[in-house]
């Protein structure tokens, strides 16, 4: 009979042993999977980030190039080469340019001279 309880006893200690184990595994799985899911978390609000200022940006362009549109259907007739232009063309030729350089300052481009 000693035999058979000594058998429970170190069974027994086994499966606390055991279950301490799984515990342990469980326990760094749980931790794991947390990390896991904040660090994707962290990813979706960066791509949120990402896609919004996208948007902002074509919204921007957008803006700049309807400025740019319109003010170059504003000029009627281009000039020749050897002709000095009026004020009013200057004007809005200066202002086709005002537009391009903010479009460029955005980092579209290079700034028209």
């Amino acid at each position: 009979m000693g035999s058979v309880v000594t058998f429970f006893v170190v069974n027994n200690i086994k499966q606390v042993e055991i279950s301490k184990l799984n515990y342990q595994i469980e326990h760094i799985q749980k931790i794991n999977t947390e990390a896991a899911l904040n660090k994707l978390s962290n990813i979706i609000i960066s791509m949120h980030m990402a896609d919004t200022e996208y948007f902002q940006s074509l919204s921007d362009i957008n803006r700049q190039y309807d400025e740019i549109r319109k003010e170059m259907k504003s000029v009627k007739n281009p000039l020749p080469i050897d002709c000095k232009p009026d004020n009013d063309r200057v004007r809005i030729l200066s202002r086709a340019i005002d537009a391009a350089n903010s479009a460029t300052k955005s980092g579209i481009g290079r700034t028209v001279p």
